[in-house]
Order: C-alpha cells, then structure tokens, then sequence
C-alpha cells in the first residue's frame, strides 16, 4: 500500500510505500526492519473507520518482535522504535504527527490518504535483467590464450563446461554436483579454482535461458557475497540508526533493487521482495569465504539463516572454501553440504575434448592431434596430473600448453605462468611502455595492501587502490590510470561495480607470496604480525610463497619452515599445534615436485617434534578439545608425511 500524509498546511508532503520508500519532498530513502513495520503500522490505524486507532506498547512489541513478550521492556522498546519514525520528519513535526494518549498508546494524527501503487511487482518485465545475467554468465573468457587467427578469446559457458562431481554429508557415493541441488538449502564448498563460480554462473545463466513468467519458472538471482557485504556496510553508515539489522532479510531486495538501478535493469524493491516471498528465485550466494573478514562472514552466516527463513519457497546456494567454512562461519544444520570433488580422468578428458573442439571447430583431425598431445603433456608428469584435476588449474594448463607447448610441474610456477601469459597479452595491445614482469610488480603492491587491509578486504574502490599504487608512478592520477587499463586489458584484475578486485583471488594470494618472495622483510612485517600466518585466509599465501622460495633452493624453504614452527610456540595447546601441523604438511605436499623424486621433509628437529605431539589427536582424553575438521586434516597430513607409528614391518 501506499500513503500520503503530511500537516494541515501541506497534507502530500510525504510519501510512504509499505515496502520501505519513503519520500519527503524531491527527497527518497528506503527504510527497513522495525521502522518500516511501526510506520505502515500507524498510517494503517489511521485509515480505520471509526477515527485514529491507537496502537499500544504491547501490540508495538508483539509486532515488531514477532510475539515474543519481553514484558516491563515494552514501553521502553515502543518508546524507542517511534523516536526513529520522528527522525523521519522534518525538524519539530514529529511530535506532531504521533499522538499519544495517556501513555496507553500511540495514533498517528495527520490525515491519511491511501493511494493505488503505480506498479503492480509481478507485472514488471525482468527482460533486461535477464539479458545482463546471459550476458555475464554466458561465456568463459580467457583473456590471456593466443589464438594466431583473431578468434575470440572466450568461449561459450554451454561449449567449455564439464560437469562436476560431489561428495559430501549424506551422500554415500560420488553425485553430480547438480543433483545436490534437489536439496533447498545448499552450501558447496571447494578449493581455489575447484569451479564453485563457474558452477553457480551456468546455473544462473540456465535459468535465465529457461525463464518464463508464464510458467512460474525461477528468476536466478546471482550475488556475489562480498559486494552484498560491500552494499550492507555502506548504507548502514548513510543511514545510522535508521539501517536494518545486520541480519534483516530486508538487504536482499534492497541490494538487488540497488543493483538494478545503477545497471537499469528497471526492477523495483517491490518486484524483488514480491518474487522472493512467492518463492519464484533461486538464490545463488558465491563466495562466503570472501566476506571481507572472520566477523563478516559470521555476519553473513546469520543473514542466509534469517533469507532462509524469509523465502521459505526459495532455493539457495552458498559456496565458500573449505578453510574459511568453519565456528561462526558455518551455517546451520539445515543447510545440506556438498563438497566438489577433484575432476577424475573422464572429467579430464571430457574438457580435453571440449577445448580442442573449440579451438578447432572447422578441423576435426587438428582437434584430435592437439588433444592428444594436450593429454599426453598432462598425463606424463604426476604432479601435473594432480594439477589437472582442479578446474582452474586444468583450464590454466590447457592455455598455456597452447601458448609455450610445454607445462610447468610446480603449481607456483604454474601461477607465474598464466600471470605472465595475462601481463603479455595486455603488453601486446599497449606497447612495451610498461614490461609484463613490471606489471605484475605494480599488482602485487596492490595484491599486497588489499590481503593485509585491517578489514581483510579482498576488493578494493579505485581511489584506495590508486593510493596503494601511487608510490610507483609519478602521480596518482597515473596511478590510476594504470588500474583502469589492466581492468580492461590483462585479465589479472577486474572491475566489479565501483572496486577493483583481482579476476580471481588466487592471483592476489599469489601475487602476495611474490611480493614476500622479493622482499622477505615482509615475511616478518605482515605474515607473522598478528598470528596471519594461520589464519585461513593466508593459508594460501603462505603455500604459495613457499613454492616461490623454493625456487631459490632449499635453505630458503628451510628458514620459512623454521619460521612457521617458531610461531607455533613451545607451550602451545593440541588445537594450534594441529593446525599448525596440517599447514606444514600442505606445504610439503605442495613442493614435492620441486624436488622429485627424493620429495621433501623439513630437516628441522621441531617439525618431527611437532609431528609427534600432533598424535594426541587420537588419543580420546584429548581429542575434543581439537575441531573435527582439525583433526581429520592433521589426520590426514600425518598419513602423507609419515606416520612416526608405523615401521618398515608394518
């Protein structure tokens, strides 16, 4: 419904619709939560038939609270909730506008007028909507992989994707991770570059071929959880103590209309809440994980729970990485979990195949002689074949086959790979006015100062990431120019909204070892300065720059290493030394093929010592005061490291 009202000597002067916007003059807001409930509240008592009815502290309480009675709390949580509605009107006309009668109750004093809403929510046409989500989620770009003839360098999303498979809670054998989606509430989770976006892209952009009004089919409403995070933090600094709870179901339709408007989509808030309370969306949440920090993504967690419940008729899917999905970071039980399962050999194949179909879709002869060349160069060297079996790493080894006909074995060395193959694309266009190693110098000072901003923020507005880089160029201007160009040009960062971010985030966890890597100052400064370095957010850096400074030789590893377990400290409880312990073990995991085929094992006598006190895990007495998933991966690295309970006659 919509109100007029207003004093005697200008009666229109505010607008309220009952979704939330408000308007005074030429002036609009959207209010949420309590404020929202109360005013249609009080505009509803005074449309009644027999006069102004008054709304009492306990009907205030019960409305606002859901029923729950909190009983001498009421005048007070009334009292408070009707000062927000008076912050609304223009200065003196609040204690006008609402009455009160002997403390009994409130009425809203001014006429009232109620006026038909102009726009109908189902009856908005979601076309161009539609369109931007085919458009976004359509294809498969790969902006750094040459092709000597100009064709395009994306692919269509329907000709490139292979299906993934999903183990996880409940599921007794391996699925397809689409069957997983028979459950209504669903978290996936996966390793960097598993496919968790791509996952969620071709099902948005599915459902945006498939849409049908007519047919009641679902709307796809894709977000990515740190822009949502982004919008959430700041309207409620424009909007104080108006804002919602963090946890309102409200920011949904209110962050989708926001979106809609700045990409003029033409969907109101209306619209949104209207197809979100029918249950005609399937909600696609990508990237808990990247939820600015540890409190955010609880905060967050607290959010879906509350969409859950608010939308009880739609689907939702959240995905997130393994490693941040953990305590407050988790949501509730009534969330199936599925985990992405590493591509097997026919999954391989299958992408084999698709790619050399499109890069040869005239020449069915050169389609097979390059996918078996591409096989063969993947199949040859095992830790290349482990690669492989993560999607982004696949599709990372099939480019830069394409590019140099030959692979990298080391997974940092793979990142420098495709980093350098993005910085030389982007080179091409521009000239050599600035060389691709220089590049990627400039990026991982930004890199850098985004992973280690006290927010933890994995994105950046540009004027924050023009400041990081205006050491580097004459000007700040410059600076920023720099950023606009590789937005558009390298493929390595990317535009989203008004920020800037990395195209993905391994390329800033790795460009973050690399700025260590040249300056092992910053090992010290940054990595070890508030305990980051077992935070699970810098799990990845600290992998990375290991498989860097392996690359200078043993003794620099070792140092690293040496580092890590000093941090652990010697009266440290089970649950750190686990956990410290599981990180060592990926990162010995992770150079293995820098040093094949002797492997590698720190030589330090801390890490057996470590090693040792990590077999308390299984010891009953103590093992609780340790997470499961700690201990299933400490578990786990003791059985790839070398379990010191097994012999040779074992």
């Amino acid at each position: 419904m919509t109100f007029r009202t207003g004093p005697e000597s200008d009666p229109d002067k505010y607008v309220f619709v009952e979704d939330g916007l408000f308007t005074k003059g030429s002036n609009r807001i959207s209010i949420s939560g309590n404020p929202r409930k109360l005013l249609a509240m009080l505009l509803k008592g005074a449309t009644a038939a027999h006069g102004p009815r008054l709304v009492t502290a306990d009907q205030i309480m019960a409305a606002l609270t859901d029923g729950t009675e909190v009983g001498t709390l009421a005048q007070n949580y009334a009292t408070d909730n009707l000062k927000l509605i008076k912050k609304l009107l223009d200065a003196g006309e609040g204690d006008d506008a609402i009455g009160n009668e002997k403390s009994v109750g409130w009425f809203w004093t001014w006429a009232v007028q109620v006026v038909d809403d102009e726009d109908p929510p189902l009856k908005e046409d979601p076309t161009l909507y539609l369109e931007r989500i085919k458009k976004e989620c359509g294809w498969i770009d790969l902006k750094g992989l040459y092709i000597a003839d100009g064709k395009a360098k994306r692919f269509p999303i329907s000709e490139l994707y292979i299906e993934l498979a999903a183990e996880g809670a409940g599921m007794r054998e391996q699925v397809l991770l689409r069957e997983a989606l028979k459950a209504r509430l669903l978290v996936v989770i996966g390793d960097p570059g598993s496919g968790k976006s791509t996952f969620l892209n071709r099902i948005a952009y599915d459902r945006a071929v498939g849409y049908s009004s007519e047919a009641r089919t679902k709307l796809p409403i894709l977000v990515r959880v740190s822009t949502l995070a982004r919008h959430i933090a700041s309207e409620t600094a424009k909007r104080g103590i108006l804002a919602p709870r963090h946890d309102d179901p409200c920011w949904l339709p209110d962050f989708l209309h926001d979106q809609s408007k700045a990409l003029k989509d033409g969907l109101s808030r209306q619209y949104f809440e209207a197809t979100l309370e029918s249950g005609n969306a399937d909600i696609l949440l990508d990237g808990l994980d990247e939820a600015p920090n540890e409190r955010e993504r609880a905060r967050m967690v607290q959010l879906f729970e509350v969409i859950a419940s608010a939308y009880r008729k739609c689907s939702i899917v959240v995905t997130t990485r393994p490693k941040s999905y953990d305590g407050k970071g988790r949501l509730s039980g009534d969330f199936a979990v599925a985990e992405i399962a590493p591509l097997g050999r026919e999954a391989v194949e299958t992408f084999i195949g698709k790619w050399c179909a499109a890069l040869f879709p005239e020449d069915a002869a050169g389609a097979a002689k390059h996918s078996g060349e591409l096989a063969t160069a993947i199949q040859r060297v095992p830790a290349i074949k482990k690669m492989a079996r993560n999607p982004l790493m696949l599709t990372a080894l099939a480019a830069i086959h394409w590019n140099d006909r030959r692979l990298p074995e080391q997974r940092a060395d793979l990142y420098r790979s495709i980093l350098l193959t993005l910085a030389n694309a982007r080179d091409e266009k521009r000239g050599a006015q600035i060389s691709p190693e220089q590049c990627l110098n400039y990026l991982q000072r930004l890199a850098l100062k985004m992973h280690q901003s006290d927010q933890g923020r994995k994105e950046f507005d540009r004027e924050s990431a023009a400041d990081a880089l205006a050491p580097e160029f004459a000007s700040k201007k410059l600076a920023l120019d720099f950023i606009v160009a590789e937005e558009l040009e390298s493929g390595i960062i990317v535009a989203r909204d008004s920020n800037v971010a990395f195209a993905h985030l391994t390329f800033q966890e790795y460009l973050v070892g690399r700025a260590m890597c040249d300056d092992r100052d910053l090992i010290d400064k940054v990595l070890f300065e508030g305990d980051r370095v077992f935070r699970p957010e810098w799990r990845e850096v600290v992998l990375l720059l290991a498989g860097q400074l392996s690359g200078n030789g043993r003794t620099a590893v070792e140092s690293f290493v040496a580092k890590i377990l000093a941090a652990v400290g010697h009266n440290a409880g089970l649950p750190r030394k686990a956990k410290a312990f599981a990180l060592l073990s990926a990162l010995v995991a992770d150079l293995h093929p820098r040093y094949k085929p002797t492997g590698y094992q720190p030589k330090s006598d801390g890490y057996a010592q470590l090693r040792d006190d990590v077999l308390a895990i299984f010891d009953p007495k103590q093992c609780d005061k340790v997470p499961f998933e700690t201990r299933r991966e400490a578990a786990d690295a003791l059985g790839e490291s070398g379990d010191p309970r097994l012999n040779g006659d074992n």
